[in-house]
């Protein structure tokens, strides 16, 4: 999975850092897109993007699929 960091930028400050991550399963497609639906999810809304918001999304239903 790749994509943009909503907060963090490239060392040149012009644009949003790209991240690369693996999804770190190997079941069925049905789980897998349920993750990068929660993904999306989050890097849509500003309120997930804060550190803060970590204890928030561990305690949330995001956590838990």
């Amino acid at each position: 999975m790749i994509f943009r960091h909503p907060v963090v930028r490239t060392a040149d400050q012009k644009e949003k850092k790209r991240i690369r991550r693996g999804l770190g399963t190997r079941d069925e497609s049905e789980r897998r897109r349920r993750l990068v639906d929660q993904l999306n999810q989050i890097l849509a809304d500003p309120e997930w993007w804060s550190p803060a918001a970590r204890e928030r999304a561990e305690l949330s239903s995001l956590r838990r699929s």
